[in-house]
């Protein structure tokens, strides 16, 4: 059954100070992410990079299902590819003083890289094949 989510956070690492502009893949970053992965992979990727400059952004499956126009089979197929490619995380966290439930995204391969546990929160990762929003 899903939680209520209360929170969400969305590291990423920019490529550029100017703030319209530091959202995007470069032509080399995307051949190598199709290559990793797949188009449709890549456009998934898109819109998740998209969504950073979003205060408090759901990425869940579902509401990615609303803005894409794609089937939840579709969607999580292509959320697991990036996944084990590198280029996508997520994690449910608990704040334990308030027991309000959210989610951490880590978007991009740099991001995902330098994931580190966040001492003031309890973490559970999510599985492998686990929608985002459980």
């Amino acid at each position: 059954m899903p939680h209520k989510r209360d929170f969400s956070f969305l590291t990423h690492v920019t490529k550029n100070k100017v703030k319209h502009i530091k959202n995007y893949l470069n032509s080399e970053e995307r051949k190598t992410l199709i290559k990793l992965t797949s188009d449709s992979a890549t456009l998934l990727y898109e819109h998740y990079l998209r969504m950073t400059g979003v205060e408090n952004p759901d990425l869940s499956d579902k509401a990615t299902e609303a803005a894409l126009g794609w089937d939840s089979q579709k969607i999580k197929r292509h959320r697991l590819a990036l996944q084990r490619a590198g280029w996508f995380s997520s994690e449910r966290m608990v704040l334990p003083s308030t027991n309000a439930v959210g989610r951490w995204y880590r978007v991009g391969p740099e991001a995902v890289k330098q994931q580190t546990p966040t001492p003031s929160l309890s973490r559970r990762s999510v599985a492998s094949g686990r929608s985002p929003e459980s």
